[in-house]
């Protein structure tokens, strides 16, 4: 962005999905799958990628396709959406940034998703409590596009949130029924830390899940903490 603005005379868009690369210029174009990096076009010696490029028509069918399926999931990049990447990604903690997290399931350790889409969409600078760097680093794991309106977002969340097993048992119930920290307890116990307790992590899954799904669950105070699963609620 800093480097565009600078040059002038660019129009820059964000597709989440795009993993072609095309070049086009006029008449041409050129498909295959190098990146525009030193590497990807051949310009290091020593250690440059095994890459195709294969030049076509700017017209032929296939690429006529594939821009405008790009020109219709394309949104623009803007300075606010960079920053935020930029906030969340400096709020990812550095035990969530080496591969073997890559595939694990979300799980939030924040007790207030209430405030989760106005951090995505504006995460604030300076200083910030320690409930709000939970709650950014909920966000920053979470590896959501940044830009996203309420919606968007909001349906990401409960994507997250359905993924996780214990999460399933209760939105997949037919019946009434009511999820504790007991009936969590084994898998909580397996993603514990030593910042985050099997309590502390309960405690932010329920209101995460009573925040995101309140047309199916409740978080019902009995002698611990629990969810309630409610068919009238979605009956309604």
């Amino acid at each position: 962005m800093d480097a565009l603005e600078e040059r002038g005379n660019f129009s820059l868009s964000l597709v989440d999905r795009l993993h072609a690369k095309l070049y086009v210029s006029d008449d041409r174009c050129l498909v295959g799958s190098s990146n525009v990096t030193f590497a990807g076009m051949g310009e290091r010696t020593d250690d440059s990628n095994i890459e195709v490029l294969v030049e076509t028509a700017a017209d032929d069918p296939a690429i006529v396709a594939t821009l405008h399926e790009i020109m219709q999931a394309e949104r623009p990049a803007t300075r606010s959406i960079a920053m935020a990447a930029r906030r969340l990604a400096d709020s990812l903690p550095a035990e969530a940034r080496t591969s073997a997290d890559a595939g694990a399931t979300w799980f939030p350790r924040s007790r207030h998703p209430e405030y989760a889409f106005h951090f995505h969409s504006q995460p604030p600078s300076g200083y910030v409590r320690a409930s709000d760097k939970d709650l950014l680093a909920d966000l920053a794991r979470s590896n959501l596009h940044p830009g996203l309106s309420e919606e968007e977002f909001s349906s990401a969340v409960r994507s997250l949130l359905a993924a996780i097993p214990i999460a399933d048992i209760i939105l997949s119930s037919e019946e009434d029924m009511t999820f504790t920290r007991a009936d969590a307890q084994s898998y909580l116990e397996g993603i514990t830390g030593d910042e985050f307790s099997a309590g502390d992590l309960w405690n932010a899954f329920v209101n995460w899940m009573a925040c995101f799904f309140p047309e199916s669950v409740i978080k019902q105070e009995i002698s611990e903490i629990a969810l309630r699963r409610a068919q009238i609620l979605i009956d309604r």
